[in-house]
């Protein structure tokens, strides 16, 4: 079975999505992109940046800085956790 992939209009742009590292969306120094595939409709409705291997050891580093931080903190419910993240 052939599966194609569907982009687009013509007209409309498709976002390449940001790294969110450290609490802020930063943009790749990458040209490199990935398409998002959307499976229920085979379009692409954005593509990811494909980032460089230093931009992932920032990343990596700040998770794990992150992580030493908050390990200790108690959650009291999931729904306290998904306020902080909408807000």
């Amino acid at each position: 079975m052939v599966q194609t992939t569907k982009m687009m209009s013509p007209k409309t742009e498709i976002p390449v999505i940001k790294n969110y590292v450290n609490g802020e969306w930063i943009a790749s120094k990458s040209t490199g992109t990935l398409d998002m595939l959307n499976p229920a409709t085979t379009e692409v409705p954005a593509r990811v940046s494909m980032s460089t291997k230093e931009e992932v050891l920032e990343a990596i580093q700040y998770a794990k800085e992150a992580y030493e931080e908050r390990k200790e903190t108690p959650i009291a419910n999931p729904r306290t956790l998904h306020v902080a993240l909408v807000n």
